[in-house]
């Protein structure tokens, strides 16, 4: 089954921390404002929460009209997020987005996500927000593990192994439960080296 690293994240966190993952398979930022998940968090977040938001993985698909948001779009997306969690109290924290398993003729990984996680970047300094930059943490990983080995992060079937895909599936973008457990791991890499106390201090 697919995972989200925010599915995995709880393991890291002693009980005083409650994660609430309302992260929507497919949604770019204006999808996920239009269909009305992001007033759900707004509703939801009390003063003192963090709000972490990582987003481009659907923003940039040309291809796909319904979820497709410009740059100019996103970044104007992303601001107003962050504006949003600080003017109800809360803490933001930016995620550059994690890489497709997509690898060049030399074991590069190949990047997919265009200006969008450059423009999470800009908000971030702009902004004076925290980031975490998993773009680059999960190029690394994916790299040194290797074209062979890191198979066995996503979501890949061989032929005649699943009822739902008989024909196998080969899903190089999402995670399996092990994929997906090292990308939380990169999360709280990322927030004990911008030494964010309140969370470091829950940490298992």
């Amino acid at each position: 089954r697919e995972r989200g690293w925010g599915m995995l994240l709880q393991e890291h966190f002693t009980d005083n921390v409650v994660i609430d993952n309302y992260a929507q398979n497919g949604r770019s930022t204006r999808r996920f404002i239009e269909e009305g998940w992001w007033d759900k968090i707004m509703a939801n977040l009390q003063k003192g929460d963090y709000a972490v938001i990582q987003f481009a993985h659907n923003d940039g698909a040309k291809d796909k009209p319904d979820r497709y948001t410009t740059p100019e779009d996103y970044e104007k997306n992303l601001i107003r997020m962050v504006n949003d969690v600080r003017n109800k109290g809360g803490f933001p924290i930016l995620c550059t987005s994690v890489m497709r398993r997509k690898f060049d003729d030399k074991g590069k990984i190949v990047d997919t996500h265009g200006v969008y996680p450059e423009l999470t970047r800009k908000v971030a300094k702009d902004l004076n927000v925290p980031l975490v930059d998993m773009q680059k943490q999960t190029t690394e990983w994916l790299e040194s593990e290797g074209v062979e080995k890191s198979k066995k992060y996503f979501h890949q079937l061989p032929a005649g192994t699943g009822r739902l895909f008989p024909n196998g599936l080969k899903d190089n973008t999402h995670y399996n439960e092990n994929g997906a457990r090292v990308a939380a791991g990169f999360f709280v890499e990322g927030i004990e080296s911008l030494d964010i106390k309140p969370l470091v201090k829950e940490l298992k």
